[in-house]
């Protein structure tokens, strides 16, 4: 899991490649991932983690003006429209409105919860 969260970014990266710099075959890393881990596909994890790290850039106020199919690239994905998508469904907003959401001014005491991830 450790080979997937330090090389994400790479849009290469994919079930095979993880497997090969592994010196392992496609169907054993999927038994390893079931063994280890928490019930994820090896796939799964792998877009889980450039989502979540794509989630980070679209709420940082530095990257206000980098454009949502930069921040797609830059994070693995080679398809703006599959991004698009693959973020509505894991936190149930496009990426602009969510990047607008957390641009948002916050009032001092108040919680932003809109923002908060189901457990």
């Amino acid at each position: 899991m450790a080979f997937i969260r330090d090389n994400a970014d790479a849009p290469q990266l994919d079930v095979p490649a993880i497997a090969a710099a592994h010196h392992i075959s496609v169907s054993y890393l999927h038994r390893l991932f079931q063994l280890e881990g928490n019930g994820a596909t090896v796939a799964g994890f792998l877009q889980r983690q450039r989502l979540a790290r794509a989630r980070r850039d679209l709420a940082d106020p530095l990257n206000q003006r980098v454009p949502v199919r930069v921040i797609a690239a830059q994070r693995g994905f080679s398809h703006a429209a599959a991004f698009s998508r693959a973020f509505r469904d894991a936190y149930g907003m496009t990426p602009t409105d969510y990047r607008r959401k957390s641009s948002r001014p916050f009032q001092v005491g108040a919680i932003n919860s809109e923002l908060e991830l189901p457990a």
